[in-house]
């Protein structure tokens, strides 16, 4: 009869450190997420400044050679 308390003593230790590394992923899911996220902006603003570079550089080519 002793023996029916392993269980909910091995429970009380197993289950909230269970519960502790699962909440760990998922913070460290949720920060990598937004990381990049947020990389994926910066690319996309660079592409566009890019873009409107070389857009600008047509421009004064287009007048200098006129």
């Amino acid at each position: 009869m002793a023996l029916k308390g392993n269980y909910t003593v091995e429970a009380a230790v197993i289950v909230p450190l269970y519960l502790f590394v699962l909440v760990l992923a998922i913070r460290i899911s949720i920060y990598l997420y937004c990381e990049i996220r947020e990389d994926a902006k910066a690319a996309e603003r660079e592409e566009i400044w890019l873009v409107d570079e070389f857009y600008k550089y047509q421009i004064w080519k287009g007048v200098i050679d006129d």
